[in-house]
């Protein structure tokens, strides 16, 4: 018999002999990391109790930034909708090394059979993974869940870096080529940021010539990521250092930087996304592209059962009652390059 804690929901709605069952029917296995657990397709055989490490559930039929659509640790399980379904329709991969804990197929339906409770917690958890999973299908847009678990490298951009010894006028005509609003300058020991913002103030605030080199621009202390952090966690760092991008190193070096624009987009089915859109479309084209998007904007709202007027008119659940928009301006601005 192995130690189980079996103290959370669904274990507590049977009843002392049921978990006894549970305790006495397991067998605990081991899988390396990037190891397939459960392959999408293939017969639910057990039902995964994690007791150490981390599992990603994928839906193989999803582009690669897409694709994430669950994420368990220890103490959550898996694969009891597999068994209900007949066969899984989702891959089940472990994200490292993890020990998983073994109900067979036939305890389970056992005790799905004996106690009508524990069988209808897993119906529930069907029901709700449908309708996020609706949400998420919404064309063109992402659930909150998926962008919760969506990984920096899924949104950075190629670093443009420079050297220390370029001009302003150089940095200029580079950015402009390239379309980007910063780029990194290379320096003894490391790099620093320099953004349109530095170049001209550079040129209009100091009177620096249109020949100064970059060098002592800009700033000097990075806001760093690694690539596998969490999109979400870039932006909770964006926000406490009130930035518009963070740099993604990895080994010590920029390998990507992520603007706050590429999370707004990446998140685009959301609705101060689309109203942002359409308030900043200067044609018919631009204008006709945001519309496109509101039949995809509605269908995502009511998958989570939002019934208000407009999209404006759920703002103020989210920021405790206030009945403007905090940072309007500050939306506002920090997606107009975007739109550029």
């Amino acid at each position: 018999m192995v130690d189980l804690d079996l103290s959370q929901p669904p274990f507590t709605l049977l009843d002392d002999a049921g978990r006894e069952r549970v305790r006495q029917g397991v067998d605990l296995a081991y899988f390396d990391r990037d190891e397939i657990i459960l392959e999408a397709g293939q017969p639910g055989e057990y039902v995964f109790m994690i007791h150490k490490g981390e599992v990603a559930e994928i839906d193989t039929t999803q582009p690669a930034a897409r694709e994430r659509i669950g994420h368990y640790t220890q103490g959550d399980l898996f694969g009891a909708i597999s068994i209900l379904n007949g066969k899984s329709r989702y891959r089940f991969r472990a994200e490292q090394e993890s020990l998983c804990y073994l109900l067979p197929k036939a305890l389970f339906l056992e005790l799905c059979d004996d106690c009508p409770p524990f069988a209808e917690f897993f119906r529930q958890t069907l029901a709700h993974k449908a309708r996020l999973l609706t949400e998420q299908r919404a064309e063109g847009g992402v659930t909150m869940a998926g962008f919760m678990l969506a990984a920096v490298d899924e949104c950075m951009r190629e670093p443009l870096v420079v050297p220390a010894a370029t001009t302003i006028a150089e940095a200029v005509a580079t950015i402009n080529e390239r379309r980007a609003d910063s780029l990194l300058v290379a320096r003894d020991g490391g790099h620093g940021m320099i953004t349109k913002t530095d170049l001209l103030n550079a040129l209009v605030v100091d009177e620096l010539g249109r020949d100064s080199p970059l060098e002592g621009l800009g700033h000097g202390e990075l806001i760093t990521v690694a690539p596998g952090q969490y999109l979400f966690e870039a932006l909770v760092i964006m926000t406490r250092h009130k930035v518009e991008r963070v740099v993604v190193m990895e080994q010590q070096r920029p390998v990507g930087v992520v603007e706050l624009t590429d999370v707004l987009s990446y998140f685009s089915s959301r609705s101060y996304v689309v109203s942002l859109q359409v308030e900043q479309a200067e044609s018919l084209e631009a204008l006709a592209a945001a519309s496109r998007r509101t039949p995809e904007l509605v269908s995502a709202l009511m998958a989570q059962g939002s019934s208000c007027a407009s999209p404006w008119g759920c703002w103020p659940h989210s920021t405790g009652g206030s009945s403007t928009r905090p940072g309007a301006s500050w939306w506002t601005s920090a997606t107009t390059p975007a739109a550029a």
